[in-house]
């Protein structure tokens, strides 16, 4: 699971780069969700000098975020203004219609399995692995199976 959601914040990015009129060290982005996903895409973000704001319920997980350099916020108290680019990795409703609605411009990019943004400019992006990496999602598929079949399963 930890490789597919590395997998999926590769193709997040992909997904994200054309609607986007800035470079990444020029979108201050914010990610919903501190899971595997919003781990690994947080990372990745990083890494190309994006200002990376993570959203999470968890004190102890907010305070390790500011500790490795990255912004939090409270999902509970969340703030879109100054953002350009939006990551939901929750698989529950954090964000009402009418909270996104003063902000046409942010582009709003829904990776949980769940739906927990809407609106018609949400752009769906489940099961990203499949469609834009399907050689890297098939052979991370290939070994998970291969190695099931080889553990000793009651």
């Amino acid at each position: 699971m930890a490789q597919n959601a590395a997998i999926t914040a590769h193709c997040a990015i992909k997904i994200a780069q054309p609607y986007l009129k800035t470079t990444f060290p020029d979108t201050p982005t914010l990610i919903i969700g501190w899971g595997r996903i919003g781990k690994c895409l947080s990372k990745l973000l990083k890494a190309m000098d994006c200002p990376v704001t993570v959203a999470a319920r968890n004190p102890a997980h907010r305070a390790t975020l500011r500790a490795l350099g990255y912004g939090a916020q409270d999902t509970a108290h969340l703030s879109l203004k100054g953002y350009k680019l939006l990551f939901n990795t929750a698989p529950e409703p954090i964000l009402t219609q009418s909270q996104l609605l003063p902000y046409p411009d942010l582009i709003k990019i829904e990776l949980a399995s769940h739906p927990g943004l809407s609106g018609s400019d949400v752009i769906s992006a489940r099961g990203l692995p499949g469609i834009h990496a399907p050689e890297t999602s098939g052979k991370l598929q290939f070994e998970t199976i291969t190695r099931y079949l080889k553990e000793d399963h009651p």
